[in-house]
């Protein structure tokens, strides 16, 4: 005679797939799942989701060619989804580039162990944002309960990237001019020469008026209209 034997968890979240696997015994050709909802299955091994948080009877009955029905019935447990999440950032969002914005999850409720995924599919509970765009995480936990936290915009400013032009090799009583690739607007450039500051000079282009013989240095700062600095170095004699 045929025997009907299924297992599966006895408790999962609602929403969350459950899973039925029929271990039955004997020989049968008819298979039929109810689920305790309205809801039944012909399926040798149907999943299954509850929308509502309640205990079901779930049954399983089969039957053989000669009429011979055996049935087993299981109460299985769903649960409401008590899970709460939290992206927060340690520091400001928007940042030059080159820097660096922590992003913490924050994890309550639910029924631990919880496991969690990052948009970036890192997995560890706090990660570092470098780029710009949207971060969240999703977390699922050991009853399959399932939520996406809130999402941080991140803004990575571009920092300039100076570089100046101008002669390595000047002669004795020559006027070089050096530049550098950005506008005196709406970029700030500040220029020093050998560790001193040049605040009259302020544009692209940098004059320096018979430099003394030896080795010189030539530092140009240029600010970006969003803070963002960038420098560049030039040595010539």
């Amino acid at each position: 005679l045929p025997q009907a034997i299924f297992t599966s968890t006895d408790s999962v979240c609602i929403n969350a797939p459950l899973a039925f696997t029929n271990a039955s015994t004997g020989i049968y050709n008819n298979i039929l799942w109810t689920f305790g909802d309205g809801s039944s299955s012909l399926l040798t091994n149907p999943i299954k989701t509850y929308a509502i948080a309640n205990q079901y009877p779930v049954t399983l009955s089969i039957t053989n060619a000669f009429g011979c029905t055996d049935t087993m019935i299981k109460l299985v447990t769903v649960l409401p989804n008590t899970l709460s999440t939290f992206a927060s950032p340690t520091g400001p969002t928007s940042f030059c580039e080159g820097g660096n914005v922590q992003l913490n999850s924050n994890i309550t409720g639910g029924y631990p162990i919880y496991n969690l995924i990052w948009s970036t599919t890192q997995i560890t509970p706090n990660i570092n944002a470098i780029y710009t765009g949207q971060y969240y995480f999703d977390v699922m936990d050991s009853k399959g309960c399932f939520m996406r936290s809130n999402t941080i915009n991140v803004m990575v400013k571009p920092t300039p990237k100076p570089n100046i032009t101008g002669p390595i090799k000047v002669c004795f009583g020559q006027n070089p001019t050096f530049s550098v690739n950005y506008p005196s607007s709406p970029y700030t450039i500040e220029w020093s020469l050998d560790g001193a500051a040049t605040p009259w000079f302020n544009q692209s282009n940098y004059l320096i008026f018979g430099p003394a013989v030896g080795n010189h240095v030539l530092i140009v700062k240029v600010t970006s209209p969003d803070t963002c600095i960038g420098y560049d170095t030039l040595k010539f004699r």
